[in-house]
C-alpha cells in the first residue's frame, strides 16, 4: 500500500496535468478559430462552450459520482475526454470541431469537483 505523502505527492502531478490539458490551446483558439473560417459569432461559441458545458454537467457529474461513491471512474474518464477534445481540435481543424472539443473540455473540467473531493478524503 502507497504511503499517504506519495499518493498526495501523485494526486498533485495528476491535478496539474489535468489543467494542462484543459487550458494548453486557449491561448490560440481564437485566432485558430478565425484561420478555420470561424465567423466572430461563432468564435464566441466556440469560446462560451467551455463555461456553458459546466453548467450542464457539473451537478449531474457531482450527483452521479456522489451516488456510486467512486471519484477515480469520474477523473479518468476527464482525462479521456480532455484528450478526445485536444485529438479533435488538432484533427478536425473546423469550427465545429473546435466547438466540440471546447464542450469536452467542459465536461473534462466539470470533473474537478471529484477531483477535490476525492483530494479531501485523504484527510
Amino acid at each position: 500500500m502507497r504511503s499517504k505523502k506519495l499518493t498526495i505527492g501523485i494526486f498533485y502531478g495528476v491535478a496539474f496535468l489535468f489543467w494542462c490539458s484543459l487550458y494548453n490551446h486557449v491561448s490560440i483558439l481564437s485566432g485558430r478559430a478565425e484561420e478555420v473560417g470561424a465567423t466572430a459569432f461563432f468564435i464566441g461559441i466556440i469560446s462560451g462552450a467551455y463555461g456553458f458545458s459546466q453548467m450542464l454537467f457539473r451537478i449531474p457529474l457531482g450527483i452521479w459520482s456522489d451516488n456510486i461513491k467512486r471519484r477515480s471512474v469520474f477523473i479518468t474518464g476527464a482525462f479521456i475526454s480532455t484528450l478526445l477534445a485536444g485529438l479533435l481540435m488538432y484533427f478536425v481543424p473546423t469550427p465545429t470541431g473546435l466547438f466540440i472539443g471546447r464542450v469536452l473540455c467542459g465536461l473534462s473540467a466539470s470533473a474537478y469537483v471529484q477531483m477535490t473531493v476525492l483530494f479531501s478524503s485523504y484527510f
